[in-house]
């Protein structure tokens, strides 16, 4: 191993750093989650100068990253968990357990490509959200009381034999299966269990497209938008018969009222005949 540089924090900041996280960009920046502060800081990944600050919160007990999407979860360690955008610091929900008693450090990780956020509690139970709604899918009851702050995901998987002389491959399954891990410091025999949590949304089109679409999302938008476009030219071709038998009744009774005849050619065009002159309209 060889050292790059170290950054160090005065006494007088009273940040303790409690997550850490890597950039996916070529610097490979690093972003730092301070405890008793509540920001979230950037540094560059080559000198460990100051790129950025946002504050997240008032204190952050546990944090967890999604680069692609750039957006993180941290524990608020007052009544669950908030979801920020990464680059601006900007608040998108809390996903709500209870009020917490006790301020223990929880654990919280994304799961299932991110559609899933597991977090834990200070009253026993781990719970599975929805991360786009917020909805609690599941609660884990780890323990009676006392706090789950250790969280472990990981998505379903295969083992896949060398091929071309190269290693034994983990690769993830596209069947929406969690395992999750939970732990706490408050059960005398360190017990760790573990779960299996089956999603039950649609996993046959999990292709994202971009935060918040999916290829199915997509798919049903430009379904409604050919719906509502129909609707609108059937609308319209209604108002336009409408207008044209309107304006066909009016002309009728102006021609009457002039005392003029109605012929039809040959051609089968009407024409109004008024004295000598012939005008096709």
């Amino acid at each position: 191993l060889s050292p790059v540089h170290s950054k160090a924090y005065g006494s007088e900041k009273e940040i303790v750093p409690k997550a850490v996280a890597f950039d996916d960009n070529d610097e490979r920046d690093l972003y730092i989650f301070g405890l008793y502060d509540g920001g979230l800081y950037k540094y560059g990944g080559k000198d460990a100068k100051s790129i950025s600050k946002h504050q997240l919160g008032s204190q952050i007990g546990n944090a967890s990253v999604d680069i692609d999407r750039k957006i993180c979860v941290v524990d608020n360690v007052f009544n669950g968990f908030d979801v920020y955008k990464m680059d601006s610091g900007n608040f998108v929900k809390t996903l709500i357990t209870k009020e917490a008693e006790k301020t223990y450090p929880k654990g919280v990780a994304f799961a299932d490509k991110s559609h899933l956020i597991v977090g834990g509690s200070d009253h026993g139970v781990a719970y599975i959200f929805e991360r786009k709604t917020g909805k609690v899918l599941k609660r884990l009851k780890h323990a009676k009381k006392g706090g789950v702050e250790t969280i472990g995901v990981r998505s379903s998987f295969n083992i896949l034999p060398p091929f071309n002389n190269s290693v034994w491959q983990v690769q993830d399954t596209e069947d929406g299966v969690v395992l999750i891990a939970t732990a706490s410091t408050s059960m005398s025999s360190g017990t760790i269990m573990l779960w299996e949590w089956k999603s039950t949304r649609d996993t046959g089109r999990r292709e994202d497209v971009g935060e918040g679409w999916t290829v199915r999302s997509v798919f049903e938008f430009f379904v409604k938008v050919v719906i509502v476009l129909a609707a609108m030219t059937y609308f319209l071709g209604f108002i336009q018969r409408l207008a044209q038998q309107w304006l066909a009744s009016k002309v009728a009774k102006e021609v009457e009222k002039a005392g003029a005849k109605e012929v039809v050619n040959k051609s089968g065009l009407a024409s109004l005949v008024f004295g000598q002159w012939n005008r096709d309209l």
